[in-house]
């Protein structure tokens, strides 16, 4: 099963990376007018802002994840999980993620409000500087498109608030710590 979701996972997280590209790269309008005009409230959950720290030194240390989700829908977004996915090399495969480098329980966020997740990871020296993805509502067993439904498109059998759900970054390392990524597409 757990094989068979992380697949299923990176089909999905693929596909909204594709959207996020061609969108202009982290969310805004899609253009398509009208068509975006969700039918009801609905949540609408998108990763504001992501700083990331590295705690400890030498050839063993942590990364420190500390990520605003962002509800800019018109209601209230139960509880879900917030997922940081690494890709290796995005100007071979922009759209396959390498692994899923750690996932955060993100409580129940109002319309209009954000909530702050904090995620810790293990890090190692000499590791390459890797383009991250960081999912808000990210799928889990059961929940291809994750745990809040964040309602339906007119003319669409895309909930409109799942193609704004992920965030890229580049991580490089040679930049120093820490590193703050504020994503456009939140506001």
């Amino acid at each position: 099963m757990g094989t068979r979701l992380l697949v299923v996972s990176l089909v999905v997280l693929s596909l909204a990376a594709v959207v996020w590209l061609v969108a202009g790269c982290g969310g805004g309008s899609s253009g398509a007018g009208a068509a975006d005009t969700p039918q009801a409230a609905a949540p609408d959950l998108v990763i504001a802002k992501v700083k990331i720290e590295k705690i400890g030194s030498g050839d063993f240390f942590n990364w420190k994840y500390t990520i605003v989700v962002k509800n800019i829908g018109t209601a209230i977004a139960g509880s879900s999980k917030t997922t940081v996915y690494w890709i290796g090399d995005p100007s071979q495969n922009p759209t396959h993620p390498t692994g899923i480098e750690g996932s955060a329980d993100t409580p129940a966020v109002p319309a209009g409000g954000s909530r702050t997740v904090t995620l810790t990871t293990p890090g190692a020296a000499g590791a390459p500087s890797l383009f991250r993805v960081v999912a808000a509502d990210a799928p889990v067993p059961g929940k291809l498109l994750g745990q809040v439904s964040e309602g339906a498109v007119v003319g669409s059998t895309q909930p409109l608030g799942e193609r704004n759900n992920f965030f890229g970054f580049p991580l490089n390392f040679s930049l120093g710590m820490p590193q703050v990524f504020v994503n456009p597409g939140a506001s």
